[in-house]
């Protein structure tokens, strides 16, 4: 008499198999949050904001280096989470200061809008951290 493998054996190994590719594609995308229509990886966005030393250097920089001419004063103050409209007026930090503060990681730039200076993701405009009113 011969004995045959049940075939459910194989379909048992893909099923489960397509059941644990699904589970891990699905934890992958509980690690994106929606914010204000852009994805904000939260472990990530917890990283990139300015130290306290980082604010006591961008305060004590604009003392020693008080800014020539006018600047563009804004109504509103952004908060973290807010995107930034494409042709707001910013500036990039002066390298000067910029050296100075702890390194971003790639994709992030450290920027002045009016008073305030803050950290954007540079394809997503979102601002992760604000310092307001710094210049004296």
């Amino acid at each position: 008499m011969l004995h045959h493998k049940p075939i459910c054996t194989p379909i048992k190994t893909i099923i489960s198999s397509l059941v644990i590719v699904c589970m891990l594609l699905l934890s992958a995308c509980s690690d994106h949050v929606q914010t204000d229509n852009a994805f904000v990886k939260p472990n990530v966005s917890s990283q990139i904001t300015f130290s306290q030393a980082d604010r006591a250097k961008v305060r004590r920089f604009s003392i020693l280096n008080k800014p020539s001419g006018k600047r563009y004063k804004g109504e509103y103050h952004y908060k973290p989470n807010d995107r930034l409209p494409r042709f707001y007026p910013r500036l990039p930090l002066p390298p000067l200061l910029d050296r100075k503060l702890t390194p971003l990681p790639l994709g992030y730039t450290r920027i002045q809008i009016g008073d305030d200076y803050g950290i954007i993701n540079n394809s997503t405009r979102v601002i992760y951290d604000m310092i307001y009113n710094v210049d004296p």
